[in-house]
């Protein structure tokens, strides 16, 4: 939405997920100049891997922009302890709150979503594991996924991964998969989103 539209809201919050770009530091910027307060999720973006690709780069827009934009936050949310012992090495001293991810017991979809089933006949009436996001096994940790999945005592479960390629990780990741001996039990579902996503779901 554009900066204007999101300020006249006036909300009690802004909330901003993941760092290095250069949108959200110029919105949080307008934000602060109208006393509107702001937190980050950061999603794993400052672990010592994940500033690795791209660190030059990184670097000079922590140095210019982001280290102001980290700084005035209300708060920077972590997802486990470890994630913001990342947060702290990368310099940020003010308030992290841990809140873990988590599903609730029940998920609101919209009435009239079809599930997938008459599309992807093989997961109907199977216990599934799965995944929802970019296959990215660097950032995301597939791989792991994968391999711990073949060590798992549920030879009728499948593992479903539903997400866009990301820099030909679908194809690695199906050779894992064939590797591992459990290429028939690993389903690409292809990019979920919308009404894709919300099949899935259901």
């Amino acid at each position: 939405q554009p900066r204007n539209d999101i300020l006249t809201w006036r909300p009690d919050l802004l909330h901003f997920h993941s760092v290095h770009i250069a949108r959200h530091v110029a919105l949080a910027a307008r934000a602060r100049r109208v006393r509107l307060p702001y937190c980050v999720t950061v999603h794993g973006a400052l672990f010592p891997a994940a500033l690795r690709r791209g660190r030059v780069k990184k670097a000079w827009f922590n140095l210019l922009l982001e280290r102001r934009f980290l700084r005035e936050a209300s708060f920077v949310h972590a997802v486990s302890p470890h994630e913001v012992e990342g947060i702290r090495r990368y310099g940020f001293e003010g308030l992290v709150v841990t809140v873990p991810n988590g599903v609730p017991r029940e998920i609101d979809i919209a009435p009239g979503t079809e599930p997938v089933y008459p599309r992807l006949a093989a997961l109907e009436a199977r216990r599934l594991f799965m995944f929802i996001g970019r296959l990215d096994p660097w950032q995301k940790g597939l791989d792991v996924l994968i391999e711990v999945f073949s060590h798992a005592a549920q030879p009728k479960a499948l593992l479903v991964l539903g997400g866009r390629d990301s820099r030909g990780s679908r194809r690695s990741l199906e050779a894992l998969a064939e590797r591992l001996g459990i290429r028939s039990r690993v389903v690409f579902t292809g990019a979920a989103f919308g009404a894709r996503r919300a099949g899935l779901v259901a």
